[in-house]
């Protein structure tokens, strides 16, 4: 099959799956149909199919993310049945005043640490301080999801910034600066998106006096999370990280052995792995497989640079699912566009953010379905209440673009 009918013929293959997923198919198995028949549209054999499956599955960074997912939802199910998350949701309430600002700094928070899937662990947390706000599931994830993601935007030690700046050759910690305004306004559009009609909470009323007293119980409670951040940062092992925050968790709280395990959810677990199954088998594919079939240098000079740098990684990162695909496919080929515009750091701003927006709406994103999942919601629905912010993240791609251009 050729080339030009690949591309419409996998965007055919999302859009069925996204729609059978909202007739009531369960969406680890929409996405492991949809993995076979993107794999058939490219023309792989069965035989190919199988040994690309066994070759992603059976990497060590395969096996890392799928220990990981369990230890993460593990441990958010520690936290919240043992009371932490409410806690914690309490404190933050005292220091800050308004349950609408809390539901978007946990997420905020938890987001710095760069893993995949790592939205359910602040799900439980956001779903109990929305509750009381009317708000559907599928709203509550969605708020959940972008306020995870605003926080990476800035954040210059996650693999995709280092990878785009190493490979553009800027400072991370100077383009995060670049990202700072960008971040800032997405999250102020989100804030009165999501909450302009929901009531401000009054100020909870706090017995003592100064209300920063709280920090101290408030870091006890997110001690568990504290304690992965602080592992990773260190040795950059994400597994060994969790499972010693999951430990901590149990000591801390002191379950026994048979509590702790009492709170592993098998079906849902079991219902994460067939999906990051799926996820990982059609990035590979992706990412094995589909090369650019379009010259784009000669363009590049011209006044279509601004669309191509904001579609192509988008395109990556909507298709692989993956920021660090995204910038690290596309800027390679975009490269030419800085000897006519040699502004390296919006060109990196612009690559990022497009990338960013393409993952951010991608079936294969692991948080959007995990959330989704997690909530209850089908994912349809959350497209309807995640779409509008979600397109800002693109919408600055394209402010960027053209700044760059000019």
């Amino acid at each position: 099959m050729t080339h030009s009918w690949q591309f419409p013929l996998i965007a055919a293959i999302f859009a069925a799956a996204v729609l059978t997923v909202n007739r009531g198919l369960p969406l680890p198995y929409a996405l492991n149909i949809c993995g076979g028949l993107i794999a058939l549209t490219i023309g792989l054999s069965p035989n190919q199919f199988l040994d690309l499956a066994w070759e992603v599955l059976t990497q060590p960074a395969a096996i890392e993310l799928l220990l990981s997912v369990f230890l993460i939802r593990w441990l958010g199910d520690i936290m919240d049945k043992s009371g932490n998350l409410a806690r914690a949701s309490r404190q933050l309430e005292n220091l800050m005043g308004d349950r609408r600002l809390v539901s978007a700094v946990i997420p905020l928070i938890t987001g710095l640490l760069m893993v995949p899937g790592g939205a359910i662990l602040s799900a439980p947390a956001v779903q109990r301080l929305t509750d009381n706000m009317g708000l559907h599931p599928s709203r509550q994830a969605a708020i959940n999801l972008i306020f995870r993601h605003i926080g990476q935007i800035v954040f210059p030690l996650s693999a995709s910034f280092l990878v785009l700046t190493s490979t553009v050759g800027v400072s991370p910690v100077r383009q995060a600066l670049y990202h700072l305004p960008i971040a800032c306004a997405i999250g102020l559009f989100s804030f009165r998106f999501y909450f302009a009609d929901v009531q401000r909470c009054p100020k909870s009323a706090s017995s003592n006096p100064n209300k920063y007293a709280e920090l101290k119980p408030l870091a006890v409670e997110l001690s568990p999370v504290l304690v992965v951040v602080a592992v990773f940062a260190l040795v950059h092992k994400i597994v060994l990280a969790l499972g010693l925050g999951a430990l901590w968790a149990v000591w801390r709280n002191r379950l026994s052995i048979q509590d702790a395990f009492a709170t592993f959810r098998f079906k849902e677990t079991m219902d994460s792995a067939l999906l990051i199954v799926g996820t990982l088998v059609i990035q590979g594919i992706f990412q094995g497989k589909m090369v650019p079939a379009a010259d784009y240098t000669r363009f590049l000079d011209t006044s279509l640079a601004s669309l191509i740098m904001c579609l192509l990684p988008a395109v990556i990162g909507f298709f692989t699912g993956s920021v660090v695909a995204g910038v690290s496919l596309s800027a390679p080929l975009l490269s030419p566009v800085l000897i006519a515009f040699p502004d390296k750091h919006l060109f990196c701003a612009t690559v990022f953010m497009a990338s960013f927006g393409g993952y951010l709406v991608s079936p294969v994103h692991l948080c959007l379905s995990l959330t989704a999942e997690y909530y209850g919601a089908r994912l349809g629905e959350v497209y309807e209440d995640f779409w509008l912010p979600a397109g800002t993240f693109l919408l600055s791609a394209v402010v960027t673009s053209l700044l760059f251009i000019i």
